[in-house]
């Protein structure tokens, strides 16, 4: 098992791609920061490809969600955390 990283991309209808690379790790946890909140897991995933389609915490308002993940094994954490990576939703 490697490091992972995550890309996310903006879709249309508040929803955003999110797409890991997982190198070798079978499960990652992915974490979401919006609002100037606190990191937050939103998901535990086994497939490369996810759609986060949370509501704005503003309702019809863009925001900027940051994404970070980390390899998950034996119920918990391993290894390193990814790059961040940003992208700004579309109302």
């Amino acid at each position: 098992p490697g490091d992972v990283s995550v890309v996310a991309t903006a879709l249309t209808e508040r929803q955003v791609e999110i797409r890991v690379f997982k190198l070798g790790n079978d499960v990652v946890a992915l974490d979401s920061l919006r609002g100037g909140g606190s990191w937050e897991q939103i998901a535990l995933l086994t497939n490369v490809d996810d759609v986060d389609s949370r509501p704005p915490l503003a309702a019809g308002q863009p925001e900027q969600r940051q994404y970070r993940v980390q390899a998950y094994a034996g119920n918990q954490r391993v290894g390193a955390i990814s790059p961040i990576v940003s992208v700004v939703t579309v109302p």
